[in-house]
């Protein structure tokens, strides 16, 4: 439990993946280029993507799970809006029931960042369990998934038990209506919707 509280950069050294040096380097590449730092590991050849993501496996006991197939349902993606899972690299993946309050799993290349990670259980009023994943599949799978959404959202529309356009903008109208009341859409992005 203490591992996962421990920083990633931190994590790395002491486990003589990295050297200190590296970590600084890969520290200020962070902040030049705002990203992630097991990106930025990956970028300078320190570290490969797959050694960097089968030590965090090891190390946090947490599953690592392919996106590159995935399917994740739009009832899903409302927890966390598109500008917050680009922000963050984040993916939700899954939702349960855990001890009587509302867990979402969540797909990140960097679960040790408490900071993400506390900022999503605001957004969403869940629990968070985070899951492994590659940074670039998660990028991809951002894409493919929040725009498949919209493009699929229209053609399921078409096709919900032949309903009238009028009942599917009204149907449509209410669940922004309850995604707003829930803090998971803010109102800007509500009224960008209508």
């Amino acid at each position: 439990m203490m591992e996962k509280q421990q920083k990633l950069g931190e994590m790395l050294v002491t486990a003589g993946v990295i050297s200190r040096q590296q970590l600084r380097s890969a520290l200020c590449h962070q902040k030049n280029r705002r990203c992630l730092l097991g990106s930025s590991l990956v970028k300078l050849g320190y570290v490969s993507e797959d050694r960097l993501l089968e030590f965090l496996e090891q190390k946090l006991e947490m599953p690592l799970v392919d996106l590159r197939r995935r399917r994740i349902g739009g009832e899903l993606l409302a927890y966390i809006p598109l500008e917050r899972a680009m922000e963050y690299t984040v993916l939700p993946i899954g939702r349960s029931l855990a001890h009587g309050s509302p867990a979402l799993q969540v797909a990140m290349a960097d679960p040790t960042n408490l900071r993400t990670v506390d900022a999503l259980a605001f957004l969403t009023g869940c629990r968070i369990e985070p899951v492994l994943a590659a940074e670039e599949d998660i990028r991809r799978a951002i894409k493919r998934c929040y725009g498949v959404q919209l493009d699929v959202g229209a053609e399921a529309c078409s096709s919900l038990g032949g309903l009238p356009r009028q009942d599917l903008a009204d149907r449509f109208l209410q669940l922004l209506e309850v995604l707003l009341e829930k803090g998971i859409l803010t109102r800007s992005d509500f009224d960008r919707f209508i």
